[in-house]
């Protein structure tokens, strides 16, 4: 991440991804300054204009990585393509592991795994502890 005075303003950007002479090199150039400085919505929004698959695939290993479906869909929604299975249970386990419960269980629904999403679900509602009422003789307290 660094200097983003070359990145468009907003006026500029939707000129872009909206106008008709746009040159898709320029637009998948700019996708990927987006990408380096972290504006992931943005590269996805230069990556679809430019019908950049290789940027796409970058923004979806980066949800991967983060655990977040909502990412995720969003690169497979500018694809149009679906997810693979594996990317399903990778996401669900990254999720889990980085705590991200509801994300890991809606990946784990989208895979399939049910033991999975129980195991979640636990997680997310655990069982309540028991109360143990502690019994005191009368030679036990201490006064």
């Amino acid at each position: 991440m660094g200097n983003t005075a070359d990145l468009p303003h907003y006026k500029f950007k939707q000129a872009l991804l909206h106008g008709k002479d746009t040159n898709p090199a320029e637009i998948s150039r700019l996708g990927r300054r987006f990408l380096e400085e972290g504006w992931l919505n943005d590269a996805i929004d230069f990556f679809k204009k430019a019908e950049d698959s290789q940027g796409l695939a970058a923004i979806r290993e980066i949800s991967i990585e983060e655990g977040d479906i909502f990412l995720l869909r969003q690169a497979i929604k500018a694809g149009g393509e679906a997810a693979g299975e594996d990317e399903w249970k990778q996401i669900g386990e990254r999720a889990l592991e980085l705590g991200k419960l509801q994300f890991a269980r809606e990946a784990f629904r989208m895979f399939g795994d049910r033991k999975a999403m129980e195991k979640v679900d636990q997680l997310l509602e655990p069982e309540p502890e028991k109360i143990i009422e502690a019994e005191f003789e009368e030679g036990d307290q201490e006064t």
